[in-house]
């Protein structure tokens, strides 16, 4: 368990998180046995009962149909506390408990004993094992699972909450992980060297690319996409199909990358004419220590998928999305502005004399070229507090002026309009902070002047 911050004593970790988990979410309790949560209501509530075994990493994925989950660390619980909880859960209860968790050795020994005793006690109850890891090199038996439980623990709960059957709720979230696969990622087998010619290999940056090649991997290694029937452990999908996408980021890509993994994602499934219905995206829990992230799919093929997955749920760790239409990358508009923004402002204001006109352009000249010249002693002035480049960008602005001017396309005659181009000429051209100061001056006394009449004189 990866714990930075850690306090009280250590062996109720996993108690206090618990705890604390039941303070935010009062729509959940902790039962005193074991490290079992369940919902307030669950002896009030009509559904069927559902048990999931938390062992992954934290409870980001505990909803409100979802009824309870145990947590012990990276361990499976005692089978004793298993039984306990589904006597407990099925007391006074005729429809049965539905068990759901993933396929890990030590959690089908654990949670099948318990089913097995259960069942010896007359109680109403199932498992179900989610294994929607699509690894190809192990064995399809020895396969773990992964994120798709999230969607298995969805769908389940939205039919418990309609009050359907054991049997029936059971039939149709087997039909779910016949149509669902998951893929782990590592992240390092996508970065790329970034190195410099002579520069030690320890010393290069790492890269990571996040585009076609990451997101082709992931459904190639999910889906069938070239309609091979002999291939039988992936996704049989045919252009114009449907999918729901669950993208587990467990903080291994920041905010930016895991918007543009999202675009890439649906991007590529746009080339292979797979249709995007719902891309849920969050932090749901840790897989292993080895991945990183991982990413599942689940085919659309039944029309109540996601009539379920819509269905509320105000569980913290699930978020509904608002996605009413197929997934897509045309999400751009036109602006209705048609005049475009010009460097050169309009003229208005007052206008000056031919005399007045000349006095401002050497003024600007030789301010230009002091400024120019003094462009190693404000690099050195501004390298004591800054990045030591303002002299550098001054200059720039400057040779670009001069230009104009000798260009004869800087107009002096009108005040306003001089300066409102070097208003914008600045922020164009110097840029950052003392850019933006500049520009805000020149602005200021551009406004000065563009309140006069254009008859109004100007003298000295």
């Amino acid at each position: 368990m990866d714990c930075r911050i850690l306090t009280g004593n250590l062996k109720n970790v996993v108690r206090d998180n618990l705890e604390g988990l039941t303070c935010m979410n009062q729509e959940v309790v902790l039962l005193e046995f074991g490290n079992v949560i369940v919902r307030r209501d669950f002896l009030e509530t009509n559904a069927l009962e559902l048990f999931q075994e938390a062992v992954m990493y934290l409870l980001n994925s505990l909803e409100k149909e979802c009824l309870l989950r145990l947590f012990k660390s990276f361990l499976a619980p005692p089978s004793k506390v298993i039984l306990h909880t589904i006597r407990e859960l099925s007391l006074n209860h005729i429809k049965g408990v539905l068990i759901i968790v993933p396929a890990h050795s030590g959690d089908m020994l654990n949670f099948g004993l318990a089913t097995e005793r259960a069942i010896n006690d007359n109680i109403r109850v199932k498992l179900l094992s989610v294994s929607d890891d699509c690894n190809r090199n192990v064995p399809k038996i020895c396969r773990i699972g992964l994120s798709g439980i999230i969607l298995v623990n969805k769908i389940a709960g939205a039919l418990s909450e309609k009050e359907k059957s054991l049997a029936d709720i059971n039939t149709y979230c087997e039909r779910v992980l016949q149509n669902i696969s998951s893929f782990g990622i590592i992240l390092k087998n996508f970065q790329k060297d970034n190195s410099q010619d002579g520069e030690p290999a320890a010393k290069r940056p790492k890269l990571m690319e996040i585009g076609y090649d990451m997101c082709n991997t992931i459904i190639e290694n999910i889906i069938n996409i070239k309609g091979n029937l002999a291939i039988t452990d992936k996704l049989n999908l045919l252009p114009g199909e449907s999918i729901v996408v669950l993208f587990n980021n467990t903080g291994a890509l920041g905010k930016t990358e895991e918007y543009i993994f999202i675009k890439e994602f649906i991007r590529t499934s746009q080339l292979l004419g797979i249709t995007i219905q719902r891309f849920y995206v969050g932090n749901f829990f840790k897989c292993s220590r080895s991945i990183d992230m991982s990413v599942t799919i689940l085919k659309i093929f039944d029309k109540d998928i996601l009539e379920y997955l819509d269905y509320p749920c105000s569980a913290p760790g699930w978020k509904n999305v608002n996605q009413s239409r197929p997934l897509v990358l045309e999400n751009t508009i036109g602006g209705n502005l048609r005049r475009k923004d010009r460097l050169a402002p309009p003229i208005r204001g007052p206008k000056l004399s031919n005399r007045l006109a000349n006095i401002l352009l050497l003024c600007t000249e030789f301010a230009c070229d002091a400024l120019i010249s003094c462009e190693r002693q404000l690099n050195t002035i501004d390298s004591e507090r800054g990045d030591g480049d303002t002299g550098t960008r001054l200059k720039i602005a400057c040779e670009v002026l001069m230009k104009r001017m000798k260009d004869k396309k800087v107009i002096t005659n009108y005040p306003f309009t001089f300066f409102e181009s070097l208003s914008r000429l600045l922020e164009a051209t110097v840029g950052g902070s003392i850019g933006c100061i500049y520009s805000t001056i020149f602005e200021a006394a551009a406004n000065c002047f563009g309140r006069f009449n254009e008859h109004d004189e100007i003298t000295l």
